[in-house]
């Protein structure tokens, strides 16, 4: 073990952070999209689509993203590339990044498509008369009283869930994505000092995680306290 090669290998592999942060943004801002569409769909009890968003929910949180990224990873480019072949379009749109996010899209957002449903019933009565009682019209209810009152509730999961999304997207390093592990492993492969190459991806996931968690805990607070306060003034 050659230990004076560790802080050379932590900002190698600290180098690619940047890359993953805005990967990981990019899957949970598109998720939170679509779960929030789901969640609604799903409370409207629509019939067939609350049945189907109940399958799709049940099976992508059921299977391990691991098995989900190598099947999108074969079946696109074998059926949609196919297709964007025969409109003259190239499928090398489909890459391994598109594909990984792709995968994280869909099982993301049936995460929070839970995630977001239980905090929209999570919004007491007292709160939709307040509304009511404003002379809100049902889409100004969920976007002045309804939704800011959920996203406090949501909040920590989503924040768990960003940071899940983070240290999953290690497993894209088996269709090639470059990530924090996949860099890690990149550079122990050039030496073959594994120990203390993946000492330093360690470190770099501590430390991102820790402060990330940080920031977003505070935030949260301060989410909270204004929260309370504008309730308060009400």
């Amino acid at each position: 073990m050659d230990w004076s090669k560790f802080p050379d290998d932590l900002i190698q592999i600290a180098g690619v952070v940047p890359l993953v942060l805005v990967r990981a943004l990019a899957i949970l801002l598109i998720s939170i999209v679509f779960g929030t569409i789901f969640a609604f769909v799903s409370r409207a009890r629509i019939p067939v689509a609350a049945q189907v968003l109940a399958v799709y929910s049940s099976f992508f949180r059921g299977v391990p993203i691991l098995v989900q990224i190598l099947f999108w990873y074969y079946f696109l480019p074998t059926t949609v590339g196919r297709s964007l072949g025969a409109l003259g379009l190239s499928a090398q749109i489909l890459s391994a990044d598109v594909v990984v996010i792709f995968t994280f899209v869909l099982c993301y957002s049936a995460y929070l498509m839970q995630t977001i449903g239980a905090a929209l019933s999570s919004v007491d009565s007292e709160q939709r008369l307040l509304a009511e009682t404003l002379g809100y019209s049902t889409v100004q209810a969920h976007i002045h009283v309804i939704f800011p009152e959920a996203l406090v509730y949501a909040l920590p999961n989503i924040f768990n869930m960003f940071l899940n999304i983070l240290k999953a997207l290690s497993m894209g390093f088996v269709v090639s994505v470059i990530d924090i592990f996949a860099k890690a492993k990149i550079i122990a492969g050039t030496y073959g000092d594994y120990m203390v190459v993946y000492a330093a991806d360690a470190v770099v996931y501590w430390a991102l995680c820790g402060i990330l968690y940080l920031m977003l805990n505070q935030f949260g607070n301060r989410l909270r306290g204004g929260k309370r306060a504008y309730a308060g003034e009400a």
